[in-house]
């Protein structure tokens, strides 16, 4: 089953998991993507759940929630190894919760089909590895 981008906006809107998520994010220092921006990015969070085959979303929200301290190390690791500034959507970040629980996605062709940049691929891998294995599914 594909999730829809009205599922996935209506998701947002009412999960407490992804709120956490989001708000997490923020306290990290990940700075608010402009709503316009950030659709941009709804496309590629759609294509990593259904790569995954991700069946429904509260898989996901029950995986942040068994998993917050997790989380919140592997957003802080990505964070120290990027710019200071890190301009990030909603979209974005849980396509990084998505990449933590289903690693194995995060392959080279998965890269060039959602247009990475390298030295963010490079980042995220290396954090993958060092997080996702410590990570309860």
């Amino acid at each position: 089953m594909n999730i829809s981008s009205f599922a996935l906006e209506r998701h947002f809107a009412n999960s407490i998991a992804a709120e956490h998520l989001f708000n997490l994010a923020r306290d990290l220092g990940f700075l608010e993507m402009g709503e316009k921006e950030a659709k941009m990015y709804q496309e590629k969070t759609l294509n990593a759940l259904k790569t995954a085959r991700a069946e429904n979303l509260s898989d996901l929200d029950a995986f942040i929630s068994k998993n917050l301290e997790g989380i919140q190390l592997y957003l802080a690791d990505l964070k120290m190894h990027n710019y200071p500034k890190w301009v990030a959507s909603n979209y974005f970040l849980y396509e990084l919760i998505v990449l933590l629980k289903y690693p194995s996605i995060f392959t080279k062709e998965y890269q060039d089909e959602n247009e990475w940049a390298d030295t963010v691929a490079v980042n995220v891998e290396r954090a993958l590895k060092k997080h996702a294995p410590k990570m309860t599914k």
